[in-house]
């Protein structure tokens, strides 16, 4: 039996520590104190993870220099996940497993699912929540909009459905309909399912960013990670080790797992553009439990006999790509005269967007907006239609639709798409790229 080893309390800024490493630097420590901290997620300005000791199950986070425990004194919280500034959590203060957002930037706390059965394992894109939910005796995949208040089961096969994570227009999930674990998937703007792997044996633990969808594969004999291109519908098989790679994450071009070649486990790492895997954590011990954000790592380490959660990063530049933003030369025309606007367009991913309340005045437009949700609902006749800042869903009455750019707010002003805006209400909308005009008739 391992005897435990008592360390003194350590509590490290993980933004400060960020920002004064370099590419493939030494390993640091994000949190190690007494218990066992676990499973980690990380995005841009936060760290989350899972503490347990020997009366509860919490989960922790930290962005910048602020440290806060979640849930309520007494109760177990686990599974979290995060998306910007929101945790959604698992949280069994009811006496079964609801689910819960915790909103960083303003503190408040919100109820997702609640109800007689269990709700487990969320994740969260933009306006979104998925989980794995047992009110039929099985476990199904939910999906809930934060914005409408809706929700709706998007899959109901024989079977269990756990583990779903969502990406921009889609969610994955592992399934057990054909007696075996596979995985499967969701377009949310078509409502169709997708079968992303049936291969023999298990396919487990699925992950995906931007088009790429990653998992951990036993059709070898031995856990291997696979990725699926959902851009191009083909799969890859990423490693060829006999020994097992499991738990894989994937943020741009980057692929980590945990990988047990050296008969402990370590963290690997694979980047996609040039098809090169590199070690990134080797030590005594186990590290496992990775997650990748950019260039950030994060992962579980038991070299002290108990878990605490350190960081690396990787060894070539997976950053965050920024949106670019262009303002400069564009200008919008109705019926042949220029809009008055009192803040000049934008481009965003070669779409242009206009302020909201210049373009909803010269199309006869009734706007409104409701800044706890940042929603913005856009009324003209008996049409109306709601937009999310950040999202690129838009409700056209109950009917959600995916625009390709989202509404922005950028210097105080809300921008919007002037095609979908325009074209939702009857103009039509053409582009001159000579001019940079945008080009309105109604």
């Amino acid at each position: 039996m391992r005897k435990k080893i008592l360390i003194p309390v350590i509590s490290v800024i993980v933004l400060l520590l960020f920002a004064s490493i370099s590419f493939g630097s030494e390993i640091g420590t994000v949190v190690q104190e007494d218990g066992y901290q676990s499973r980690a997620r990380v995005n841009k300005d936060m760290v989350v993870w899972e503490d347990v000791d020997s009366i509860s199950q919490r989960v922790v986070f930290l962005a910048g220099d602020k440290q806060k425990t979640l849930g309520k004194s007494g109760t177990q919280q686990k599974q979290a996940n995060i998306y910007e500034d929101k945790i959604v959590f698992t949280d069994n203060r009811y006496l079964n497993w609801d689910l819960f957002i915790y909103n960083v930037s303003s503190g408040k706390e919100t109820s997702i699912a609640r109800n007689s059965a269990d709700q487990t394992q969320p994740d969260i894109y933009e306006n979104f929540v998925v989980w794995s939910d047992d009110r039929y005796d099985n476990w199904d995949i939910y999906l809930y909009d934060t914005l409408t208040k809706k929700e709706i089961g998007i899959s109901g096969a024989d079977g269990d459905q756990i583990k779903p994570v969502i990406d921009g227009d889609y969610v994955i999930w592992q399934d057990s309909r054909n007696d075996n674990w596979d995985i499967y998937g969701y377009q949310i703007s078509t409502g169709k399912e997708l079968v992303i792997s049936k291969a023999p044996r298990d396919q487990v633990d699925p992950k995906i960013s931007g088009g790429y969808v990653v998992w951990a594969d036993r059709r070898n004999g031995n856990g291997d990670i696979y990725l699926y291109d959902l851009n191009t519908k083909k799969e890859k098989q990423i490693t060829k080790s006999d020994a097992n790679q499991e738990a894989p994450v994937v943020y741009n071009n980057a692929i980590v797992w945990q990988d047990d070649r050296s008969y402990n486990w370590d963290v690997y790492g694979y980047n996609i553009t040039t098809g090169e895997e590199f070690s990134l954590v080797k030590a005594d011990k186990d590290q496992f439990a990775p997650d990748v954000y950019g260039s950030k790592v994060v992962f579980t380490d038991n070299a002290n006999y108990n878990n605490d959660i350190k960081y690396t990063t990787l060894p070539f530049d997976n950053a965050v790509q920024e949106e670019e933003i262009k303002t400069e030369g564009l200008s919008v025309n109705l019926n042949g005269v220029k809009v008055p606007l009192e803040v000049p367009p934008i481009m965003k991913d070669d779409r242009v967007l206009v302020p909201l309340r210049g373009i909803a005045d010269a199309l006869g437009l009734n706007t409104q907006w409701y800044g706890t949700t940042q929603t913005i609902v856009i009324t003209g006749g008996e049409k109306s239609i709601s937009l999310g800042i950040g999202s690129r869903r838009v409700m056209v009455g109950d009917a959600a639709i995916e625009m390709s750019v989202a509404p922005a707010l950028e210097k105080d002003h809300t921008y919007v798409p002037v095609r979908f805006v325009s074209e939702a209400f009857g103009a039509l909308v053409d582009w001159d790229n000579a001019t940079q005009t945008v080009e309105i008739f109604k």
